[in-house]
């Protein structure tokens, strides 16, 4: 992992896309945003990511396929996802099942989103 840790932020809100990258530069992480599940993708493939936040409800290829997608590649099983809804209960269970190592539920409360990141990226330093 680099000394700055790279986030990939997944969502299709703009207004997530501009907040949470801007909330985790003030951190010092690193971080790509990508508008859906299939940019997610391509861009975890073609970057080092060293940690996935994504939205569970998106358009086309959502949430929960992209973490699927990134569990069923042995390269991409160890990177922790972290994974946000404003769905709750049957989405988040969703995620949990396909592999995300955390889910929460939108709005999320920030100073835990950012030890959760800080604990998540430790861990897979090791």
């Amino acid at each position: 992992m680099s000394e700055q840790p790279s986030v990939l932020v997944v969502d299709d809100n703009r207004f997530i896309q501009e907040s949470l990258p801007a909330l985790l530069e003030e951190e010092g992480y690193r971080v790509t945003v990508a508008i859906n599940g299939e940019d997610g993708f391509r861009r975890v493939c073609t970057q080092a990511i060293d940690l996935v936040i994504t939205d569970v409800a998106m358009p086309d290829v959502d949430g929960v396929e992209l973490i699927r997608l990134m569990r069923l590649d042995p390269f991409f099983q160890r990177v922790p996802i972290v994974a946000m809804t404003a769905y709750g209960g049957r989405r988040m269970q969703e995620a949990k099942d396909a592999g995300a190592d955390v889910c929460f539920e939108k709005p999320i409360d920030h100073p835990l989103l950012l030890d959760t990141v800080a604990r998540l990226t430790r861990a897979a330093s090791r």
